[in-house]
């Protein structure tokens, strides 16, 4: 899950402009600065380096990077869902 974070910092300093000085793993988006939009696109950027399905963006604002990089992770071992 570090790669995630890792990963998750440097999107959030170099696409979204966070200051690297405040992003922690306990700081949630919301206290980034990150609107409503910006939190859609983060999501967005993390499900197309990992092909992922859709996150559940739900009550994001207040997720923690820690608990973003979580969700990632989460996503990362669930089984794949194929359609037949």
């Amino acid at each position: 899950m570090e790669d995630i974070y890792a990963h998750l910092v440097t999107v959030l300093t170099s696409q979204f402009r966070a200051d690297a000085d405040e992003v922690r793993q306990e700081r949630s988006l919301a206290a980034l600065k990150l609107d409503s939009l910006a939190v859609v696109e983060l999501f967005l950027v993390l499900e197309e380096r990992w092909d992922l399905p859709p996150l559940d963006d739900e009550g994001a604002g207040n997720l923690t990077a820690r608990g973003l990089a979580q969700r990632v992770a989460d996503a990362l071992a669930a089984p794949a869902i194929t359609h037949e």
